[in-house]
């Protein structure tokens, strides 16, 4: 039976002179320093995972699916003058309402 042991060492020091110090507000184990007197976890959890980043890089740059929107530009005092359903009645959407 092989048996592997980590050693940690301090992120801002790389003294391996560390206590655990409690955890934090997502569970983490903490770990002071005695050498610098840093406060910090060993290993961050991975936020992202390996799958999600891959599929990110296999997306095209966003610059080519931007398409440009065209509106049209009213003054406000006329677009409040339209009230709350006079948009839907006036669009596609007027015909589903009874």
């Amino acid at each position: 039976m092989i048996i592997e042991t980590k050693v940690y060492s301090c992120r801002k020091c790389q003294s391996e002179d560390l206590v655990k110090n409690g955890t934090n507000a997502s569970g983490s184990s903490q770990y002071h320093c005695k050498a610098c007197g840093a406060y910090g976890i060993l290993e961050r959890k991975e936020r992202v995972s390996a799958w999600l980043k891959e599929q990110a890089n296999d997306l095209p740059p966003l610059e080519e699916t931007i398409q440009p929107v065209e509106c049209k530009k009213i003054p406000v005092w006329r677009w409040m003058s339209y009230g709350p359903l006079s948009f839907v009645e006036k669009t596609k959407f007027g015909s589903r309402l009874p």
